[in-house]
């Protein structure tokens, strides 16, 4: 932008046909849109002659960008068939366990107690116990496509750390706010599909902010999560 600056001052015609938006087409929008935005910048360039060695620089940034979001791509649609492939397998292990723990219901109906010991009910647990022997809370929710979502609302502070997991199928991005209409801001802590993380509050935004909140930038698709309080 300064080396367009040199030879067209700002909101001159011309200059307005090199960046008709300024920088939010840049720094708004989803991936695709914003790398997009950098081909039509390339694109525009090149009828300009002195500023040729630019528009070279902008066309190799472009293809570059293309590469690697073409190989996230790739990367997320693996990891959606591993995680579509994974719950697949725990349904059909839920339902063995369902019909196993129905049939000694059923031998068991007069000494019910005995069941327990059929199952090892660590494994089963989705929670660790915490030192004061309380299982923390899990929250689970759901973030429509291309939306943000409040997962809690103050209760927190910069030393607070959670266990969250992307269990959807969509890329999540998760941040602290001062209101749950903020933007979102430009470096989230992102989540793929399956991956999960344990992160304090000060890595998610300022202190003193006072929501958590996810933000799902898949245009079709609503994302899914899981968060834990982290033992300390």
């Amino acid at each position: 932008m300064f080396k367009v600056r040199v030879e067209f001052l700002e909101d001159t015609p011309n200059y307005r046909i090199v960046f008709p938006d300024g920088r939010t087409g840049f720094r708004n929008g989803t991936y695709e849109s914003r790398i997009s935005r950098v081909g039509t910048l390339a694109t525009a360039l090149s009828d300009y002659t002195k500023l040729s060695t630019l528009k070279t620089e902008v066309s190799d940034y472009y293809t570059a960008l293309t590469d690697i979001r073409k190989k996230q791509q790739d990367k997320e649609g693996e990891v959606k068939l591993a995680s579509d492939a994974l719950e697949a397998v725990r349904i059909e292990c839920g339902e063995i366990l369902f019909s196993n723990l129905g049939f000694l219901m059923y031998k068991f109906y007069k000494t019910p107690e005995q069941v327990v010991s059929y199952f090892d009910l660590s494994l089963l647990r989705s929670a660790k116990e915490t030192a004061n022997g309380t299982e923390p809370e899990i929250k689970t929710g759901t973030v429509e496509a291309k939306s943000s979502a409040t997962i809690l609302q103050v209760g927190f502070d910069a030393n607070s750390s959670w266990h969250i997991v992307n269990t959807g199928s969509t890329t999540l991005q998760f941040y602290t706010a001062m209101l749950p209409t903020d933007p979102v801001p430009g470096s989230p802590f992102e989540l793929l599909p399956s991956e999960e993380a344990d992160v304090f509050a000060s890595e998610l935004g300022a202190d003193g902010n006072l929501f958590l909140m996810v933000f799902n930038p898949d245009e079709t698709q609503a994302g899914e999560y899981s968060l834990m309080e982290s033992e300390e």
